[in-house]
């Protein structure tokens, strides 16, 4: 019993250290999105590791976000609107570069 107890363990802070490398992708790559997964690693190292699903939510940039999705179930608007900023101008900059380099 207690070997699968630990094969769950590795398993969910496996897929929770994932989720953490996708979503700090996401904040640099604009289709790749953050919050979802970063949720998905609070609730994988909820799971499997009590001091990592701490550390996640003390953080100072994914803290706030996992702390207004607990207490409201939603992204606050400041987040919303970061993002479609920050999508925006890639958007703009890739018609901008787009055909310098196909060219």
């Amino acid at each position: 019993m207690e070997f699968t107890i630990r094969i769950k363990r590795y398993f969910f802070n496996i897929v929770g250290g994932l989720c953490i490398a996708l979503g700090i992708a996401g904040i640099a790559l604009p289709l790749l999105p953050t919050t979802p997964f970063i949720l998905l690693a609070s609730a994988c190292f909820m799971r499997g590791s009590p001091a990592f699903h701490h550390w996640l939510h003390n953080h100072k940039t994914f803290g706030p976000i996992l702390d207004n999705w607990h207490r409201h179930r939603a992204v606050s608007p400041k987040v919303k609107q970061r993002g479609a900023v920050f999508i925006t101008l890639s958007f703009t900059v890739s018609i901008i570069v787009a055909p310098i380099i196909w060219v």
